[in-house]
């Protein structure tokens, strides 16, 4: 059955394929604006500057297009939303062209990916920097691209960026890959000095740096926490994960893709339980080390060549695991983002 399902799709346009696939999970998830409250959080840190108002002060990317967006909600969610589907438009192609043999597959792991769920149901939020910045790093050839995608990530979130930088070192170790240590520590030496040189400009003021926050919000964040920790490690995996470790397990030996499993998925879950923000966290200092890994993957795959049978059949799992299995994101302190519901509600 999943052979049929699988070469039935290959036999259709792989643009006409990829379009139903990302309009169904568009559907299935269904998409979210950031609330008015986050962006009023960015007017009133831009209002303030250069003193620090709240934690969105030490985020250079944010701020700046807010001088040029100003503080329409419409504006903000409209640009954003372009910019989403640009950048979604353009990685399925580079992918696409990157791994020509995998078109289909590609696709369904693209927009089955935690990071891009997490984005949809977001739209509005700087994680759309972050990834995007992540993106950029991983797959670019030419080394000022990657110094860009860094950059970009870096300037967005200081702090997420330096504990992406960790998790990246932490990969070259399991991999024991040299370009992959080379990226780290390109993250590293990007990150750590734009957080030290915006802590050393922006003078923090009370309880308004994000760690500051994230100590004050702990106990009401583990307390939730208890109630979602089976679910959390499940959320950052995303539905398309089993066919993570079908492709590990190829490329890797069994400690190297356990060890590596507990980098890409373990340890951004532990993150998420400890910080009140949840998955969200979980995703964004994660979608690096995810991407790096499935690349390297079909890097190999691609390299060795699956036979047709195999291909149709592992096209067939990544449908069925998208249709079947439910795709959550649970928000702050342990709530689940119900896109539709909330819909709904500003009628009733």
């Amino acid at each position: 059955m999943l052979i049929k399902v699988g070469e039935a799709l290959f036999r259709k346009n792989y643009w006409l394929v990829t379009a139903v696939i990302a309009i169904f999970m568009t559907i299935k998830i269904g998409i979210h604006p950031i609330g008015t409250g986050w962006i009023d959080i960015v007017k009133v840190a831009y209002e303030n500057l250069p003193n620090q108002a709240n934690y969105m002060s030490t985020s250079p990317v944010p701020l700046i297009l807010f001088s040029f967006l100003g503080g329409s909600y419409a504006i903000w969610w409209g640009f954003h939303f372009i910019l989403f589907v640009g950048w979604s438009l353009f990685s399925i192609n580079f992918l696409f062209k990157k791994f020509p043999n995998f078109k289909i597959l590609i696709a369904l792991i693209f927009f089955g990916s935690p990071f891009w769920l997490s984005l949809l149901v977001f739209i509005g939020h700087y994680d759309l920097f972050t990834i995007g910045g992540a993106s950029i790093a991983v797959f670019a050839r030419n080394k000022y691209l990657r110094a860009f995608g860094v950059l970009l990530a870096a300037s967005t979130n200081p702090e997420q960026a330096v504990v992406t930088s960790i998790l990246i070192l932490l990969l070259s170790v399991t991999l024991g890959r040299v370009g992959v240590r080379k990226l780290g520590l390109l993250y590293l030496a990007m990150s750590l000095p734009i957080y030290l040189l915006i802590r050393i400009g922006i003078k923090p003021i009370g309880n308004t740096q994000r760690i500051s926050m994230i100590t004050t919000e702990l106990p009401d964040s583990i307390r939730t926490s208890f109630g979602v920790w089976t679910i959390l490690p499940l959320v950052i995996a995303g539905s398309i994960s089993i066919m993570w470790f079908i492709f590990g397990h190829e490329a890797l030996s069994r400690k190297r893709l356990f060890a590596t499993a507990c980098v890409v998925y373990v340890i951004p879950a532990i993150f998420s339980f400890f910080i009140s923000d949840k998955t969200r966290v979980g995703i964004a200092i994660s979608a690096a080390v995810l991407m790096i890994t499935w690349k390297i993957f079909l890097e190999h795959a691609q390299s060795r060549g699956l036979k047709p049978a195999v291909y149709y059949e592992r096209i067939g799992l990544a449908v069925m695991l998208l249709v079947l299995t439910p795709s959550l994101y649970i928000d702050r302190l342990a709530e689940f983002r119900l896109p539709y519901k909330e819909f709904i509600d500003l009628f009733m």
